[in-house]
C-alpha cells in the first residue's frame, strides 16, 4: 500500500476507475471513495478521525497535481489524475449507460437546481436525485442533521451518492452513515464540484489544467480561499520535504 503522508493513495487511471464502479456495484455492498487533494492530507495530519476514514476508503483517488508530483517524487510513478468534475462526469455517463441512479446531496438548493438542469442536458437520460444538505454539523460523536436526510436517501434507492459538504465532513459523514444507506453501493465526496456544474463556479480554462495551475485561476477568480491555496501548495510542500521519508510506504 503506497502513501503520502502517512494516507493512502491509489494511483488508478480513468479506465481503471470506471471499471471499479461498475464492480463495486455488482458487488452490491458499500464502497467509499476519496478524490484526495494536498489540502486533505495537510488537514488529516491534525485530524486523526478525518485520517482513519482515508485509511479505510476503498478507494483514494488523485485530484491535484500536487499530490500527483508528490507520488512521483516518493514512488518514481507519474500516475494520472482525475479530478472531481471529471470524475463525477465519468460516472453520469456510466450511470446513463448502464441504466445507475444517483443522488446529489449537499450544496444549496438553487445550485443543485442548475446543477441538475445542466447535467440533464448531457444525459438527458440519467436516473438523478438531489437534496440540499440543509445545516449538518458533527459534535461530540453525535451529527446534528435533519431526520429525513437519510430517509429521503433510501426511498430514492439510488446506487451512487455524491456528497459536496466540503471536506473533511463529507468523507466523516459518509464513513458514520454508511450502514444506514440501505441500496448505496459507491458514495464519493465531491466537494464544491455541484457549484461547477450548476456554472455558478467557473473551472479553470484547460491550458491552467493541464498544467497544474488551477489553484492559481482559483486564487485569482476566489482571493478569498487565500489561506487554502497557501495550505494546498506550500505547506503540503513543506510537509511532504520534512516528512515523507518518515512515513511508512
Amino acid at each position: 500500500m503506497n502513501k503520502i503522508l502517512g494516507v493512502k493513495i491509489d494511483a488508478i487511471n480513468k479506465e481503471d476507475f470506471k471499471k471499479n464502479i461498475i464492480k463495486f456495484i455488482a458487488e452490491k455492498k458499500f464502497h467509499q471513495i476519496a478524490t484526495v487533494n494536498p489540502e486533505f492530507l495537510v488537514d488529516a495530519q491534525k485530524n486523526t478521525e478525518f485520517k482513519n476514514v482515508l485509511n479505510n476508503t476503498t478507494l483514494n483517488i488523485i485530484d491535484g497535481f500536487g499530490l500527483q508530483l508528490a507520488y512521483y517524487l516518493k514512488y518514481k510513478i507519474f500516475p494520472d489524475r482525475l479530478p472531481g468534475v471529471d470524475m463525477v462526469e465519468e460516472i453520469f455517463s456510466l450511470c446513463q449507460n448502464n441504466n445507475y441512479s444517483v443522488f446529489l446531496l449537499g450544496s444549496t438548493e438553487l445550485s443543485l437546481k442548475l446543477a441538475k438542469a445542466e447535467i440533464k442536458k448531457k444525459y438527458p437520460q440519467l436516473k438523478i436525485f438531489t437534496l440540499a444538505g440543509g445545516s449538518i454539523n458533527k459534535i461530540a460523536a453525535n451529527w446534528q442533521q435533519t431526520d429525513d436526510i437519510i430517509t429521503t436517501i433510501n426511498l430514492n434507492q439510488p446506487d451512487i451518492l455524491l456528497v459536496g459538504f466540503g471536506h473533511p465532513k463529507q468523507e466523516i459523514w459518509i464513513y458514520d452513515h454508511k450502514h444506514k444507506l440501505k441500496t448505496v453501493k459507491v458514495a464519493i465526496g465531491v466537494g464544491g464540484t455541484f457549484d461547477y456544474l450548476s456554472k455558478q463556479v467557473k473551472r479553470a480554462p484547460l491550458l491552467y489544467r493541464q498544467f497544474g495551475l488551477e489553484w492559481l485561476y482559483r486564487l485569482y477568480q476566489q482571493p478569498w480561499r487565500w489561506r487554502r491555496i497557501i495550505k494546498a501548495v506550500f505547506i503540503f510542500l513543506y510537509l511532504f520535504i520534512t516528512k515523507h521519508e518518515k512515513t511508512n510506504s
